[in-house]
């Protein structure tokens, strides 16, 4: 009789200790605020916004990805960037420090003297020739290509890595193969 009172008395605690768990997960997730899609309105058309994932200052356009997340918007330059924003939100709306205002960068528009130029994207190490279309951004008084957006992204997110993890200019500076659209796997 003992035994089965110690039995009883133990599957009742584990099934207690269960029930505290699981309602403490269920809680944690009902009160972890969502990163939900947004839509983009008439009125946010034109917009000046700068993309909280890489620091590109575009304007807001039909089809620019944004999310809302904790009662703000946030627009990015790329659905790269967004699908970034969305694993760890918290990462990129705490960024506001000094340290986040030098990754800030512009979209370089290009020149009919560009055009048919070689440039290799710094990130995929891709040779390509520029094209109305390519990408391109200024950053800290020089100018990169990209094959795709995507890429822009991935290039700013490695600045503010460790040294041993940033992608290194060895050819960016005017390192001009894009043109809107790309062929390779792998960048976005």
């Amino acid at each position: 009789m003992k035994k089965l009172s110690l039995l009883a008395a133990m599957v009742l605690s584990i099934i207690l200790l269960y029930s505290s768990f699981a309602s403490l997960s269920v809680y944690a997730e009902e009160d972890k605020p969502q990163v939900t899609e947004h839509k983009i309105t008439k009125e946010e058309r034109g917009k000046e916004f700068t993309c909280v994932v890489c620091g590109m200052k575009v304007k807001v356009a039909k089809n620019t990805p944004a999310l809302d997340y904790k009662g703000n918007t946030y627009y990015f330059c790329a659905s790269g960037e967004k699908a970034i924003f969305s694993k760890d939100p918290e990462k990129y709306i705490t960024q506001e420090s000094p340290d986040s205002l030098q990754l800030n960068y512009t979209e370089h528009k290009i020149t009919d003297e560009e055009i048919g130029e070689k440039a290799t994207c710094p990130v995929m190490k891709r040779s390509f020739t520029v094209s109305k279309d390519t990408p391109a951004i200024e950053y800290r008084g020089e100018t990169y290509y990209f094959c795709c957006p995507g890429c822009i992204g991935k290039f700013m997110t490695s600045q503010t890595e460790p040294d041993s993890l940033k992608v290194t200019p060895d050819s960016l500076h005017h390192n001009k193969d894009t043109g809107g659209t790309h062929k390779h796997k792998g960048c976005c």
